[in-house]
């Protein structure tokens, strides 16, 4: 029986078979990544697309044959010939999936996938059922099948090829095309080969069931459905391939920031291990580093200025031969080996004081802080280590200092810039009468007073820091006591390297003595005894001042009447008393800022000067006074006198311009006063 074939159906099954081959290539560099079960899926889910594109190629080739008879093919038996497309397909896909192949794993499975298409197309012959039935020619059969191999070999090497390149997008699309057309080609040689070996008998009826749908439109539906079959594959392929680009790529980011990392980290480690390195040889105090052994591991470079050993003579040398004195060292391995066991130990994380030893034998004190520096798992300290040679000295010289100060009689008190006390020896205790406790951050102004009563050592104290120190000041002080003290004060301010002043040193001496002496004599020398009035020469020197004021101003000279027989007849007691009460009673006449005094005996002389008013109205006003005053009787002791007096008046500038003249003219006038009061015995204050 002739047969035929239809032209375009065989066109479509050679576009079927290439875009078939087009799709494996895509497929391949897929199934071929290291993400485990997703891998496998694409395996799976790829061999059954590219099986249904090769059966869809054959079924079309199948299509298109023409004989005489109406040919009919059985569903079941062509939809079981996919099954070995499917199998042909995986075999392909999981040889991809291989890191390397030999040539005779490669022979076997192009073997085996040949074999797979050949049982396809026969199967797929067997749905078309024939009476009388067709035959094979044994000789195109295995043409057929060579074919099949020889095409399923040349898929594979041009897969694997593929396979080598880094991503499916990165293979050429011109020799990928090509490549597919090759493999299209080798499949459709394959399935008309195998038509070439069947022989239709002359006058066969085909009995399959019918399928009721035209060849051609059946083939056409085949093509398209697996065509957009093996294009959403291929999409789907792409964009997953796209989508472990971009995670390739993210990683590929990561590891190169991993490894940048790493690198800066290696560097950080490096400089800080330099870093460390330079602040321990920097370190002003003595870094000595011994391991489990108790052997020098590290010696830094103040411990070299320390001990006086070079770091090269004691690295490996055991520390108690090197720097502990030979009576210490058996406490010292005691120690070491109670640390080691992880008894309890006084030194780690404590700062002690302890003696150590010179390289040249010579024994200081030093403090020393030790904590545990493990270095590679393996235990080890490190030591602190500070020279106190200098520091005892200083401390030693401080002492000596403090027992001197405390030694001394003045008071001694230190204040801060503000004025606040930092310091007082007890000397200056005993003066103020505080305990230090209640001075100390006070500030010391509020102890001292100028002679006048003022506050004046907060400018005194201004004024010293201005000029450098504050100059002898006479001060009051009075104690918690109420004894009043009299102090001299001398300050001297300490300035920083800036030249601020930082510090202030009071030096305080208790002078009441000699003052309250200086008072005393001062009262004899000024003052009359007996009355408290000032005596004729203080007078003499307050007149001279206030005439040099020039202002109008009278003088009264008094004199009691009567005086020497009182004197006479109830005796001297008796007329000291009177004296004194009538100089009172004098005082109390005048004004704030006048002046009355004893010139001697019974003589008084009152100094009134014109202010706001006239000295006519002043002078009656204080005669009045007198007057008013002397009416009153005087009890002198056991005695009730009265006393009269004799006033004389002199003027300035009227009378005298001198204090002589204006005492003379005063005394003469109240001589005057005393002979015209004679003549009469009623007046109380005779006034001239």
């Amino acid at each position: 029986m002739t047969a035929s074939y239809n032209v375009w159906l065989v066109l479509l099954s050679y576009l079927v078979a290439s875009f078939a081959a087009y799709t494996t290539l895509g497929l391949a560099a897929r199934v071929n990544r290291p993400d485990g079960g997703l891998a496998r899926g694409w395996m799976a889910a790829g061999a059954v697309a590219m099986g249904i594109g090769i059966w869809a190629m054959h079924f079309i080739g199948m299509l298109a044959l023409h004989l005489p008879v109406h040919l009919s093919y059985d569903v079941a038996v062509t939809l079981v010939s996919i099954l070995p497309a499917i199998g042909a397909s995986a075999v392909a896909l999981a040889l991809m999936r291989r890191a390397r192949v030999g040539l005779a794993l490669h022979l076997a499975c192009a073997l085996a996938m040949g074999l797979g298409i050949a049982a396809m197309h026969y199967t797929g012959m067997a749905a078309v059922r024939m009476q009388p039935d067709y035959s094979y020619d044994p000789v195109w059969v295995a043409v057929s099948v060579l074919v099949g191999v020889a095409a399923s070999f040349a898929a594979l090497s041009i897969s694997l090829r593929a396979r080598a390149e880094p991503t499916a997008a990165s293979t050429p699309l011109r020799s990928r095309g090509a490549a597919s057309l090759v493999m299209g080609l080798a499949i459709v040689a394959m399935h008309y080969s195998g038509m070439r070996a069947t022989h239709f008998v002359e006058g066969s009826v085909c009995v399959s069931p019918p399928l009721g749908v035209d060849p051609i439109w059946l083939a056409l539906m085949v093509g398209v459905g697996s065509c957009l079959l093996l294009l959403a594959m291929l999409a789907a392929a792409t964009l997953d391939l796209r989508r472990l680009e971009r995670k390739r790529q993210v990683d590929a980011d990561m590891l190169v920031r991993a490894t940048e990392l790493a690198a800066e980290m290696n560097a950080d480690a490096i400089s800080s291990e330099a870093h460390k390195r330079a602040i321990v040889e920097s370190s002003l105090d003595g870094i000595i580093t011994i391991d489990r052994l108790g052997r020098v591991i590290e010696f830094n470079a103040a411990a070299e200025v320390i001990f006086g050993y070079r770091r090269d003579q004691v690295l490996g040398w055991p520390l108690s031969e090197c720097i502990i004195p030979p009576a210490l060292r058996e406490r010292h391995e005691r120690g070491f080996a109670r640390v080691l066991a992880g008894g309890p130990s006084m030194l780690l994380g404590r700062r002690i004081e302890i003696g150590a030893m010179r390289r040249n034998g010579e024994e200081f004190p030093i403090e020393l802080a030790l904590t545990s520096t493990p270095i590679g798992g393996e235990p080890a300290f490190t030591a602190h280590l500070r020279d106190l040679t200098e520091r005892r000295a200083a401390e030693q010289s401080l002492r000596l200092r403090g027992l001197a100060l405390d030694s001394v009689d003045n008071g001694i008190c230190i204040v801060d810039s503000r004025g606040a006390i930092e310091y007082m020896n007890p000397a200056f205790e005993a003066i103020c009468g505080w305990p230090a406790e209640a001075l100390l951050g006070v500030s010391y102004s509020r102890l001292f007073r100028l002679p006048d009563g003022r506050e004046g050592v907060p400018r005194a104290l201004r004024v010293s820091v201005a000029r450098g120190g504050l100059p002898l000041t006479r001060l009051h002080h009075v104690r918690p006591d109420g004894r009043e003290l009299w102090c001299d004060v001398v300050v001297k301010v300490l300035r920083g390297e800036s030249g601020q002043v930082t510090h202030s040193v009071a030096v305080v001496s208790d002078v009441t003595e000699a003052v309250l002496h200086e008072q005393q004599l001062n009262r004899l020398a000024n003052f009359d005894s007996l009355t408290g009035l000032a005596n004729r020469a203080h007078f003499r020197r307050l007149l001279d001042q206030r005439l040099g004021r020039e202002r109008p101003m009278s003088l009264l000279f008094v004199d009691m009447d009567g005086f020497k027989q009182i004197n006479d007849t109830f005796g001297h007691h008796v007329g000291d008393e009177l004296l004194s009460v009538l100089g009172q009673r004098l005082k109390a006449c005048m004004r704030d800022g006048d002046l009355v005094a004893r010139l001697g005996g019974d003589e008084f002389v009152m100094l009134i000067e014109a202010r706001g008013t006239t000295l006519d109205v002043m002078e009656a006003a204080v005669i009045d006074r007198v007057r008013a005053s002397l009416a009153q009787p005087i009890h002198a002791r056991d005695e009730l006198l009265m006393a009269r007096c004799s006033i004389g008046i002199s003027r300035f500038p009227e009378d005298g311009l001198d204090a002589d003249t204006l005492l003379r003219a005063a005394d003469h006038a109240m001589y005057r006063a005393k002979r015209s009061g004679r003549t009469n015995e009623d007046e109380q204050v005779t006034v001239w």
